[in-house]
């Protein structure tokens, strides 16, 4: 039996002969959890960077005072957004990212690029609470477009996706539905649409409009 002795000088002696072997497997074993705890501290730097720019440029934004400054703040706007999305790395402020830059496309009238953001922003985060929020904008742009058929269709496909219950997502969304088959002349639709908007929130300003829509077809 070896005594403690012979075997810690064979010990040194392996060592000895596997340097570079043992370096490895050593330097191995503290990168695994280092590595992790780096990945973890540039993921959270990244989501606080990307809130902070977020914020920063929205203040950017509302600092516009004239018109023509606003039109110049807005593509600014799109620019800075486009910026850190291609930039960061995706984090838990990517989603609100998205919705910020399709909004702001939108705002600025660029009707297509705002569908393609509104669309990137559901197919990626479907379970994101932001989404039943981002269908109706994607209705609207689509409406924009005069494509009343998509927008319903963006406005009409949510509540299957997203289980929606929120009673003001469920009267926006029938109140806009309305007005897309009244532009599209489906009246009989359109009347359906309306009174679920006045059974849902009677007494609110959206049911007041339906009401007034209602009356208009008699």
């Amino acid at each position: 039996m070896y005594s403690f002795r012979e075997t810690g000088q064979r010990l040194l002696k392996f060592i000895n002969e596997n340097m570079i072997t043992v370096g490895i497997i050593v330097a191995f074993i503290i990168a695994i959890p280092s590595g992790i705890w780096v990945f973890n501290v540039k993921k959270k730097s990244a989501s606080e960077y990307t809130w902070y720019r977020m914020s920063q440029i929205n203040s950017e934004l509302l600092a516009a005072e004239q018109p023509n400054d606003y039109d110049k703040r807005i593509a600014e706007t799109i620019g800075a957004y486009i910026d850190i999305k291609t930039n960061q790395t995706t984090t838990d402020a990517t989603p609100w990212l998205l919705l910020r830059l399709g909004n702001a496309q939108y705002d600025n009238r660029k009707f297509d690029d705002a569908i393609e953001t509104y669309r990137e922003l559901i197919k990626k985060y479907p379970h994101h609470p932001a989404v039943s929020l981002v269908r109706l904008s994607l209705g609207y742009a689509y409406e924009e477009k005069g494509l009343m058929q998509e927008a319903l269709s963006a406005l009409g496909g949510f509540k299957e996706v997203t289980g929606e219950d929120n009673p003001f997502i469920k009267t926006q969304r029938a109140l806009d539905m309305g007005r897309c088959y009244e532009k599209l002349g489906s009246i009989e639709m359109a009347k359906k649409a309306y009174n679920e908007v006045i059974e849902l929130s009677p007494g609110i300003d959206a049911a007041r409009l339906a009401q007034y829509r209602l009356e208009n077809f008699e």
